[in-house]
């Protein structure tokens, strides 16, 4: 799991394939589907590109998504 800028949890469902995302409040905002079901971690790129990386494991594979929001800066980013 990881956050976005504006501080939104982004988490993988591993079965149906999915990325969950949660407001602050723990609030439900959306659910993104992913082209693979047993999705494992996520985390941003550490530029302002809204790309984040998604690991599977029907392919045993890395996917670089296009989230459309930057990630949250993380300590030892600057």
């Amino acid at each position: 799991m990881d956050f976005d800028a504006a501080g939104n949890l982004v988490a993988t469902n591993y079965g149906p394939g999915t990325l969950e995302i949660y407001s602050r409040s723990a609030c439900h905002l959306r659910t993104i589907n992913l082209p693979f079901r047993k999705c494992s971690n996520v985390h941003f790129l550490n530029d302002s590109s809204g790309r984040l990386l998604v690991t599977e494991h029907e392919n045993n594979a890395i996917w670089c998504l296009e989230y459309g929001e930057s990630g949250q800066i993380q300590y030892g980013w600057g």
